[in-house]
């Protein structure tokens, strides 16, 4: 799964994520970590208070707080699912949902649904708005 991040806002209080690229049908059951993430040290978690999502038609993505849940979404700790993409949409959340108490300081994803994809490989763009949190 290529992609890119880019972080187009980082202060002391919000980070706000881009990851765009491309998924593809060969390595589609494989967790990808969102690595570029430079939290600072001080940071013990995030709140995602608002996501926007483009995936080319028929595809998802899930984004998680741990690979291990990434790696076994079928048998998963729902604390550690973050938000399911598919097709084009956005949401707000007022109260934000909150990384769970151990987080690791990472994000995974993998995706979903490519098989019904016409015509691999399926490009996305994902923007995630976190706020410093606990």
């Amino acid at each position: 799964m290529p992609f890119q991040v880019s972080k187009l806002a980082a202060s002391g209080k919000n980070y706000i994520l881009r990851v765009a690229g491309t998924l593809d049908f060969a390595a589609h059951q494989l967790p990808a970590l969102i690595d570029d993430l430079t939290f600072d040290s001080s940071l013990r978690g995030l709140r995602l208070d608002g996501a926007t999502w483009l995936i080319q038609e028929k595809a998802g993505i899930r984004v998680w707080w741990s690979e291990q849940a990434a790696a076994a979404p079928t048998s998963f700790d729902p604390e550690s699912l973050l938000l399911v993409c598919e097709s084009r949409n956005g949401i707000r959340m007022d109260p934000g949902w909150p990384s769970p108490p151990a987080w690791g300081k990472q994000l995974w994803l993998s995706s979903f649904g490519l098989e019904r994809v016409p015509e691999p490989p399926c490009h996305f763009t994902l923007v995630l708005d976190f706020d410093r949190h606990g």
